[in-house]
């Protein structure tokens, strides 16, 4: 029998205690805390049952850990930002590019281009009429602009003006005119007098080739040089027979009639095959043409291509400028942009 115990330590074990979290725990709790301590055991060794354990606070969950990543990477400046920020410094390289390149353009040996017209084809109404006319003069147009540089109008040209067959070549050049029997022969030159001379020596030649390609000009020329033998024959013939008919009036009798007849009709004869062939080198020898080439339009004047040049080159010297201005503004921007005010950044 436990010895009965006062009132006060009934009050003392009845009367909780607040501990220094906040909650009141019961004298006899904190002392059955410390005798389970002790022979670690829950139970209360006076009593022998076991105590219900206060529950302890709970406290609140611990925020996770930021895992640690990489560190964001610095944009750089956009080229509007670096424009706004370095005009000057964008203007300036297009100024002295676009400057640079007037400069050599001016600078340049200017080039002079003469050109012709040429027609191919006749101009009257019964030919333009004729089916199928019209086509073959656009096909021919178009064949014999691609002879101009062709070795049998080069070759002469090379010849007549003592300049080689490849400077010839690489100054002329020649273009159809769509849907039309026309095309130009083009002709280029260090300065108006030589372009000119050259694409009027081309035109020329090649008249010349195309009157031999179609069998025109010899046939002509053959025509024209029978022609003048016959004349000549003819002339021969009647100074003959006035020859006998004056030898025969100074001295009647020296000179039979039929010797003088003979004389005569052999001049009427040989005059009679002479007009033969000069009508016939008159009328005959455009039918036997091939096609009929037209200059409409010779060089007269050549055209120089010094403003064309400078305009190219200041448009890609300003491109150019322009380029180099955009790349230094955005370089000198990026290198400078930690001393910019933090809107402008």
């Amino acid at each position: 029998m436990e010895p009965s115990q006062t009132q006060s330590e009934r009050s003392r074990h009845k009367r909780p205690e607040r501990l220094e979290n906040g909650e009141e725990e019961f004298v006899f709790e904190r002392a059955g805390r410390d005798d389970r301590a002790a022979n670690g055991s829950g139970l209360d060794e006076r009593t022998g049952s076991r105590r219900r354990r206060a529950a302890p606070p709970a406290s609140p969950p611990a925020p996770p850990e930021a895992t640690p990543g990489p560190a964001p990477a610095s944009r750089g400046v956009s080229l509007g930002t670096a424009l706004r920020r370095y005009p000057i410094l964008a203007l300036l390289p297009v100024v002295v590019f676009a400057a640079a390149g007037i400069t050599l353009g001016l600078r340049r040996p200017s080039t002079y281009t003469a050109s012709s017209t040429i027609n191919v084809g006749a101009p009257d109404i019964n030919s333009q009429a004729t089916p199928g006319y019209a086509l073959a003069e656009q096909t021919l147009a178009s064949a014999y602009s691609r002879e101009v540089t062709s070795q049998f109008v080069v070759n002469p040209l090379a010849r007549r003006m003592h300049i080689s067959r490849a400077a010839i070549a690489s100054r002329l050049s020649s273009s159809a005119v769509p849907s039309s029997p026309t095309f130009t022969i083009n002709a280029t030159g260090p300065n108006k007098q030589s372009a000119v001379a050259l694409a009027g020596a081309a035109t020329s030649a090649l008249r010349h080739y195309i009157n031999v390609l179609n069998q025109g000009e010899t046939s002509s020329n053959q025509l024209l040089t029978r022609y003048r033998n016959a004349e000549r024959t003819a002339d021969q013939m009647s100074s003959e027979s006035g020859r006998l008919d004056g030898k025969n009036s100074v001295n009647p009798g020296s000179v039979s009639g039929k010797r003088r007849r003979e004389a005569r009709v052999a001049a009427q004869v040989a005059q009679l095959q002479a007009n033969a062939l000069g009508q016939q080198f008159t009328t005959g020898s455009t039918s036997s043409r091939g096609a009929i080439i037209q200059v409409l339009n010779p060089a007269a004047a050549a055209t120089s291509d010094r403003n064309s040049i400078t305009e190219r080159y200041g448009v890609i010297g300003a491109a150019a400028g322009l380029l180099l201005g955009a790349a230094l503004v955005l370089l000198v921007a990026n290198l400078r942009r930690k001393r910019w005010p933090a809107e402008l950044a």
